[in-house]
């Protein structure tokens, strides 16, 4: 009975690569995965576009995003202090 068990351990461990069959279809399996794979990352890429390569991986983009608000929002702010300024048809203009 001992025997046995130990025969059938070592078939499990010791795996014959006997098959060329498999080891064929196991490459090609292999070799499509991986071109599956680079034309999923190539089709990320592609849809990103320029706006998505200009704000970075989609882990920044959002700190990429907030950046350009806060530039605008004090591109807005400056040109509003500059307009109010103390020009008197300004200050006449904003005060209505």
């Amino acid at each position: 009975m001992a025997s046995d068990r130990e025969d059938a351990k070592r078939s499990i461990v010791e795996r014959a690569d006997e098959d060329p069959e498999l080891q064929e279809t196991l490459s090609a399996a292999h070799h499509f995965q991986l071109a599956l794979t680079k034309e999923t990352h190539r089709h990320r890429e592609t849809m990103r576009g320029w706006f998505g390569r200009m704000l970075g991986p989609n882990e920044s983009s959002p700190i990429a995003i907030a950046f350009v608000g806060m530039v605008l929002g004090l591109v807005g702010a400056m040109s509003c202090l500059v307009a109010g300024s103390n020009i008197p048809d300004n200050i006449q203009f904003w005060g209505q």
